[in-house]
């Protein structure tokens, strides 16, 4: 019997197993132009005047940041520094947005880790809020309205702030993100997530590290293109290693600097295995990534397409926040009564918190699944556990001991693919 052990919230879980679980492993770690630190990326912008240059003649800078849930790119670190740079404009009226998009409002036991201690004198901040938003007019070629944030309106110059990791709709996270749907309004942020949706039934085209024929990725693209008009823009974002850590830096043009990130992601977070996996225990890497079931369902899709057809899989996460935002646990509890029935009242009442947990309850059909929390009374496809090793005895029973084994330690941030 040998030992493992994962996060789970601000703890772990360790448990005994005989199975001789492998962790995936990346093929590669280039940089493909991404920096070894923030300051390095920022001192070489790609595709852009430095932030200082920027910042100069700027009268009102928005500096939009990640929420709460976005805890492991670590914002206060590069928050600081392009503080420090934008301070060469002394006049500029500084206004931080945090990109909550549909999530919570960031509350006072949140402000430290959303901004650290990177606000001056003067500065003002704001939780967007998707129903207070303005409406500028513009509309994508697909469709959708472009609304924002009054504050992001407001300003010339707009910094975005955040992290790039594979996204399990949007191909990958960062950049234009923090714009939609980080700051636009409800009926936006529905109109564009609604290409997840196909023909009654998932998009297979919306999923992780697909950019080109994504329609909810091309449609981000249009509408940052329309919400920027007549502003400058600058993005700093990390890059998240195998474990869901800040591994590398891109910073400069909106395009520019995140597609190099989005290389440099394939890089560091396409993790491999040598053929497909008989079972799978997947954890989101502790809090804050596994906050609510709603995050946590990324650590549930990512090793799915490594797995063997039918094989079970272990989902680790706390739970400590809550099940989700909106409608997610309502939804979630409709999808496990009749999924078919809410997957219709979903194409015309489209929520993103109602298509995560009816996808997640789609992903798991024909696949055995539990979930290890720490929280009670959780709906979910599958079994529920409050340790890992009351999980491990029903792995052994609902996959027995031949086979592959994989344990995703962090499986919020990273893609799983088996090489053969």
């Amino acid at each position: 019997m040998k030992t493992y052990e994962v996060k789970m919230g601000r703890g772990v879980q360790r448990w005994q197993s005989p199975y001789d679980y492998i962790v995936p492993q990346p093929r590669g770690r280039g940089l493909c132009g991404a920096s070894c630190s923030v300051e390095e990326a920022l001192d070489r912008p790609i595709g852009s005047p430095s932030l200082e240059e920027l910042a100069k003649d700027s009268r009102r800078i928005a500096i939009v940041v990640p929420d709460v849930t976005r805890g492991w790119c670590r914002a206060p670190e590069m928050n600081a520094a392009v503080r420090k740079r934008l301070a060469v404009n002394k006049s500029a009226e500084v206004t931080w947005i945090v990109a909550t998009g549909q999530h919570r409002a960031v509350e006072e036991r949140d402000k430290e880790l959303v901004f650290g201690g990177a606000m001056m004198s003067g500065d003002r901040w704001l939780s967007h809020d998707c129903e207070d938003v303005v409406d500028t007019g513009l509309v994508t070629p697909l469709g959708t309205p472009v609304t924002l944030d009054p504050a992001f309106v407001a300003a010339d110059l707009a910094v975005l702030v955040g992290g790039i990791t594979f996204h399990d709709m949007a191909g990958f996270s960062g950049g234009r993100k923090m714009i939609m749907p980080g700051v636009s309004g409800r009926l936006s942020i529905v109109k564009n997530h609604n290409h997840c949706l196909k023909d009654g039934g998932l998009n297979p085209a919306t999923d992780s590290g697909l950019l080109e024929h994504n329609p909810m990725a091309q449609d981000q693209r249009a509408y940052a293109d329309l919400a920027l008009r007549g502003k400058k823009c600058f993005v700093l974002n990390t890059i998240a290693d195998s474990v869901g850590e800040p591994a590398a830096w891109v910073a400069g043009d909106i395009w520019q600097a995140w597609e190099a990130g989005c290389q440099t992601s394939r890089s560091f977070a396409s993790l491999w295995i040598p053929r497909r996996a008989a079972r799978a225990v997947s954890s989101c890497g502790g809090f804050p990534l596994d906050l609510d079931l709603y995050q946590a369902t990324k650590a549930l899709f990512s090793p799915l397409a490594a797995l063997e057809p039918g094989a079970p899989i272990v989902l680790v996460a706390d739970l400590e926040d809550s099940l989700g935002p909106g409608d997610f646990e309502a939804s979630l509890r409709s999808s496990l009564h009749d999924a078919s029935a809410f997957m219709r009242h979903m194409e015309t009442a489209f929520t993103i918190p109602g298509y995560i947990a009816l996808r997640t309850v789609l992903e798991m059909r024909g696949r055995p699944a539990a979930l290890v929390t720490s929280r009670e009374n959780v709906p979910f496809p599958g079994q529920v556990f409050r340790d890992m090793q009351s999980a491990e005895r029903w792995l052994q029973e609902q996959s027995g001991m031949n086979g592959l084994s994989i344990l995703v330690p962090s499986g919020n941030a990273v893609h799983v693919l088996a090489a053969e």
